[in-house]
């Protein structure tokens, strides 16, 4: 595993640990990822971390880089945000600031 893949993985497993503490039992978890494909990475860290809590599932759902941080935006403030997105910089769109 790459450096950057542990570092990814390190940081999922931290986001759900901390999404698993406030939340209720036999809860589902969505997350958010950009790409084309879901991350091997993720899937693995995902998969031993159920494992280690049952009661819980990630719900994995890949957006287009192009689409993803409108999706994202969209469940926010339609009240339902998504539990974990996985959004690298390309998705982020500039703002200004004023």
């Amino acid at each position: 595993m790459s450096k950057h893949g542990k570092i990814l993985g390190g940081t999922l497993v931290a986001l759900l640990a901390s999404t698993a503490l406030a939340a209720a039992q036999d809860q589902t978890i969505s997350f958010v990822e950009c790409g084309d494909t879901p991350s091997a990475v993720h899937l693995d860290t995902i998969k031993k971390w159920e494992a280690a809590n049952p009661g819980f599932k990630v719900e994995v759902e890949v957006v287009g880089w192009g689409q993803c941080q409108n999706k994202v935006t969209t469940l926010a403030v339609a009240g339902t945000p998504v539990g974990l997105a996985y959004i690298g910089s390309r998705a982020l769109k500039q703002a200004r600031c004023q």
